[in-house]
Protein backbone atom coordinates (compact mmCIF):
# COMPACT_ATOMS: atom_id res chain seq x y z
CA UNK A 1 0.00 0.00 0.00
CA UNK A 2 1.24 3.49 -0.81
CA UNK A 3 2.28 5.14 2.44
CA UNK A 4 0.71 8.41 1.31
CA UNK A 5 -2.76 6.89 0.92
CA UNK A 6 -5.10 7.31 3.87
CA UNK A 7 -5.97 4.18 5.82
CA UNK A 8 -9.45 2.68 5.63
CA UNK A 9 -10.04 3.80 9.22
CA UNK A 10 -9.06 7.40 8.48
CA UNK A 11 -11.34 7.45 5.43
CA UNK A 12 -14.17 6.04 7.54
CA UNK A 13 -13.56 8.66 10.21
CA UNK A 14 -13.78 11.44 7.65
CA UNK A 15 -17.01 9.99 6.28
CA UNK A 16 -18.45 9.97 9.80
CA UNK A 17 -17.48 13.59 10.39
CA UNK A 18 -18.97 14.58 7.05
CA UNK A 19 -22.22 12.82 7.91
CA UNK A 20 -22.30 14.56 11.28
CA UNK A 21 -21.60 17.91 9.64
CA UNK A 22 -24.45 17.38 7.17
CA UNK A 23 -26.86 16.46 9.96
CA UNK A 24 -25.79 19.44 12.07
CA UNK A 25 -26.86 21.77 9.24
CA UNK A 26 -30.49 21.17 10.18
CA UNK A 27 -30.24 20.08 13.81
CA UNK A 28 -32.21 21.40 16.76
CA UNK A 29 -31.58 21.06 20.47
CA UNK A 30 -33.42 19.24 23.24
CA UNK A 31 -33.16 19.55 27.02
CA UNK A 32 -34.30 16.62 29.15
CA UNK A 33 -34.64 16.91 32.95
CA UNK A 34 -35.04 13.57 34.76
CA UNK A 35 -35.69 13.33 38.52
CA UNK A 36 -34.51 9.99 39.91
CA UNK A 37 -36.51 10.52 43.11
CA UNK A 38 -39.82 10.58 41.22
CA UNK A 39 -38.93 8.94 37.89
CA UNK A 40 -40.39 11.94 36.05
CA UNK A 41 -38.80 13.18 32.82
CA UNK A 42 -39.60 16.50 31.12
CA UNK A 43 -38.45 17.11 27.54
CA UNK A 44 -38.16 20.58 26.01
CA UNK A 45 -37.38 20.96 22.26
CA UNK A 46 -35.40 24.12 21.47
CA UNK A 47 -34.37 26.06 18.39
CA UNK A 48 -31.07 27.11 19.95
CA UNK A 49 -28.48 25.52 22.26
CA UNK A 50 -29.28 25.12 25.95
CA UNK A 51 -28.26 28.27 27.86
CA UNK A 52 -27.59 28.58 31.61
CA UNK A 53 -30.58 30.64 32.75
CA UNK A 54 -33.36 28.69 31.04
CA UNK A 55 -31.60 25.43 31.94
CA UNK A 56 -31.61 26.49 35.60
CA UNK A 57 -35.26 27.44 35.39
CA UNK A 58 -36.22 24.03 34.00
CA UNK A 59 -34.21 22.28 36.73
CA UNK A 60 -35.83 24.51 39.35
CA UNK A 61 -39.31 23.55 38.15
CA UNK A 62 -38.87 20.23 39.96
CA UNK A 63 -38.74 22.20 43.20
CA UNK A 64 -35.36 20.71 44.09
CA UNK A 65 -32.97 23.23 42.60
CA UNK A 66 -32.27 26.86 43.28
CA UNK A 67 -32.94 29.14 40.33
CA UNK A 68 -29.28 29.98 39.87
CA UNK A 69 -27.59 29.54 36.50
CA UNK A 70 -23.86 29.85 36.99
CA UNK A 71 -22.49 28.67 40.36
CA UNK A 72 -23.00 24.92 40.22
CA UNK A 73 -19.70 23.16 40.89
CA UNK A 74 -18.60 20.45 38.44
CA UNK A 75 -16.68 17.68 40.22
CA UNK A 76 -16.30 15.16 37.37
CA UNK A 77 -16.09 15.40 33.59
CA UNK A 78 -15.50 12.35 31.39
CA UNK A 79 -15.38 12.15 27.60
CA UNK A 80 -14.09 9.74 24.94
CA UNK A 81 -10.76 11.59 24.98
CA UNK A 82 -10.61 11.75 28.79
CA UNK A 83 -12.42 8.68 30.18
CA UNK A 84 -10.58 8.75 33.54
CA UNK A 85 -9.83 11.27 36.26
CA UNK A 86 -7.95 10.75 39.51
CA UNK A 87 -9.36 13.34 41.91
CA UNK A 88 -12.15 12.90 42.65
CA UNK A 89 -12.00 9.45 41.09
CA UNK A 90 -14.13 8.87 38.01
CA UNK A 91 -13.90 6.50 35.04
CA UNK A 92 -15.95 5.42 32.06
CA UNK A 93 -16.18 2.45 29.68
CA UNK A 94 -17.85 2.60 26.24
CA UNK A 95 -19.55 -0.44 24.70
CA UNK A 96 -19.98 -1.44 21.04
CA UNK A 97 -18.73 1.88 19.69
CA UNK A 98 -18.58 2.06 15.90
CA UNK A 99 -15.86 4.71 15.87
CA UNK A 100 -14.13 6.28 18.85
CA UNK A 101 -12.78 9.83 18.37
CA UNK A 102 -13.08 10.03 14.57
CA UNK A 103 -10.25 12.12 13.13
CA UNK A 104 -9.30 13.31 16.62
CA UNK A 105 -12.74 14.64 17.55
CA UNK A 106 -13.68 14.18 21.22
CA UNK A 107 -16.73 12.00 20.57
CA UNK A 108 -17.76 8.38 20.20
CA UNK A 109 -20.04 7.28 17.39
CA UNK A 110 -22.57 4.47 17.25
CA UNK A 111 -23.83 3.65 13.75
CA UNK A 112 -26.86 1.87 12.31
CA UNK A 113 -25.04 -1.43 11.85
CA UNK A 114 -24.78 -1.78 15.61
CA UNK A 115 -28.53 -1.63 16.08
CA UNK A 116 -29.93 -3.64 13.18
CA UNK A 117 -28.57 -6.89 14.64
CA UNK A 118 -29.70 -6.31 18.23
CA UNK A 119 -31.64 -9.08 19.92
CA UNK A 120 -33.76 -8.57 23.06
CA UNK A 121 -31.27 -10.49 25.21
CA UNK A 122 -28.19 -8.65 23.93
CA UNK A 123 -26.39 -6.03 25.99
CA UNK A 124 -27.20 -2.65 24.54
CA UNK A 125 -24.51 -0.29 23.21
CA UNK A 126 -23.73 2.63 25.47
CA UNK A 127 -21.50 3.40 28.43
CA UNK A 128 -20.88 2.80 32.12
CA UNK A 129 -19.53 5.61 34.31
CA UNK A 130 -18.45 5.43 37.96
CA UNK A 131 -18.01 8.48 40.17
CA UNK A 132 -16.49 8.54 43.68
CA UNK A 133 -16.43 11.48 46.08
CA UNK A 134 -19.71 12.92 44.85
CA UNK A 135 -20.68 15.98 46.94
CA UNK A 136 -23.33 15.26 49.56
CA UNK A 137 -25.98 17.59 48.22
CA UNK A 138 -28.44 17.66 45.34
CA UNK A 139 -26.51 16.50 42.27
CA UNK A 140 -27.00 16.45 38.52
CA UNK A 141 -25.40 14.02 36.07
CA UNK A 142 -25.40 15.57 32.60
CA UNK A 143 -25.11 13.47 29.43
CA UNK A 144 -24.35 15.21 26.14
CA UNK A 145 -25.08 13.40 22.91
CA UNK A 146 -26.60 13.86 19.47
CA UNK A 147 -28.83 11.30 17.83
CA UNK A 148 -31.56 10.35 15.40
CA UNK A 149 -34.05 7.48 15.40
CA UNK A 150 -34.69 5.21 12.44
CA UNK A 151 -38.44 5.86 12.16
CA UNK A 152 -41.16 8.28 13.17
CA UNK A 153 -41.44 6.42 16.47
CA UNK A 154 -38.83 7.91 18.87
CA UNK A 155 -35.99 5.74 20.09
CA UNK A 156 -35.02 5.83 23.74
CA UNK A 157 -31.85 6.54 25.68
CA UNK A 158 -32.10 4.56 28.91
CA UNK A 159 -30.27 5.95 31.95
CA UNK A 160 -29.86 3.71 35.00
CA UNK A 161 -28.22 4.93 38.18
CA UNK A 162 -27.08 3.41 41.45
CA UNK A 163 -26.95 6.46 43.71
CA UNK A 164 -25.52 4.87 46.84
CA UNK A 165 -28.83 5.02 48.67
CA UNK A 166 -28.93 1.33 49.56
CA UNK A 167 -29.43 -2.10 47.96
CA UNK A 168 -31.88 -2.79 45.19
CA UNK A 169 -32.31 -2.33 41.48
CA UNK A 170 -31.01 0.81 39.78
CA UNK A 171 -33.38 3.68 39.19
CA UNK A 172 -34.25 3.94 35.49
CA UNK A 173 -35.38 6.89 33.37
CA UNK A 174 -35.68 7.22 29.59
CA UNK A 175 -35.22 10.19 27.23
CA UNK A 176 -36.80 10.11 23.74
CA UNK A 177 -34.69 10.47 20.57
CA UNK A 178 -36.92 11.52 17.62
CA UNK A 179 -36.43 11.05 13.87
CA UNK A 180 -34.81 14.48 13.60
CA UNK A 181 -31.12 14.91 14.33
CA UNK A 182 -30.91 16.84 17.61
CA UNK A 183 -28.30 17.80 20.17
CA UNK A 184 -29.51 16.41 23.51
CA UNK A 185 -28.62 17.54 27.01
CA UNK A 186 -29.92 15.01 29.55
CA UNK A 187 -29.84 16.33 33.13
CA UNK A 188 -30.47 13.57 35.68
CA UNK A 189 -30.95 14.87 39.23
CA UNK A 190 -30.82 13.00 42.56
CA UNK A 191 -29.49 13.15 46.11
CA UNK A 192 -26.51 10.81 46.67
CA UNK A 193 -26.56 8.25 49.45
CA UNK A 194 -24.07 8.24 52.33
CA UNK A 195 -21.49 6.27 50.31
CA UNK A 196 -21.01 9.27 47.95
CA UNK A 197 -20.55 6.78 45.11
CA UNK A 198 -22.62 6.89 41.93
CA UNK A 199 -22.68 4.39 39.06
CA UNK A 200 -24.45 5.33 35.82
CA UNK A 201 -25.35 3.18 32.80
CA UNK A 202 -26.42 4.86 29.55
CA UNK A 203 -27.94 2.47 26.98
CA UNK A 204 -29.06 3.16 23.41
CA UNK A 205 -32.18 1.11 22.87
CA UNK A 206 -33.31 -0.32 19.50
CA UNK A 207 -34.86 2.31 17.27
CA UNK A 208 -31.95 4.74 17.39
CA UNK A 209 -30.24 4.86 13.98
CA UNK A 210 -27.11 6.65 15.09
CA UNK A 211 -25.77 8.57 18.06
CA UNK A 212 -22.68 10.63 18.87
CA UNK A 213 -21.67 10.84 22.55
CA UNK A 214 -19.60 13.78 23.79
CA UNK A 215 -19.41 13.88 27.59
CA UNK A 216 -20.86 12.97 30.97
CA UNK A 217 -20.41 15.32 33.93
CA UNK A 218 -21.34 15.52 37.61
CA UNK A 219 -22.20 18.85 39.25
CA UNK A 220 -23.53 19.75 42.69
CA UNK A 221 -26.11 22.30 43.72
CA UNK A 222 -24.50 24.89 46.01
CA UNK A 223 -25.61 25.07 49.61
CA UNK A 224 -26.83 28.61 50.12
CA UNK A 225 -26.38 30.36 53.43
CA UNK A 226 -29.40 32.38 54.60
CA UNK A 227 -29.27 36.09 53.99
CA UNK A 228 -28.56 38.15 57.09
CA UNK A 229 -29.52 41.82 57.13
CA UNK A 230 -27.85 44.21 59.53
CA UNK A 231 -30.14 46.40 61.60
CA UNK A 232 -29.90 50.13 61.66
Amino acid sequence: MNATQPSDQAARDRAVLRQLAELVESQHWVHHVADLDTGEVSTTPLDRPVVPLSRAERLAMSGRWHDLPVIWTTSHRLSPRSPYQTSPLGWMSLYDVSINMPDGEDLAWWGHSVFEDLQPTDDLPGLRAVFDGVPQQRTVVTIRLSGISSSSQPGQVKVQAFTGGGPGSPITVRAPIPATFDDHMIDVTFTPGPALHVEVFVSLEPGIRLAAFRSITVAAQPILAPLVFAEG
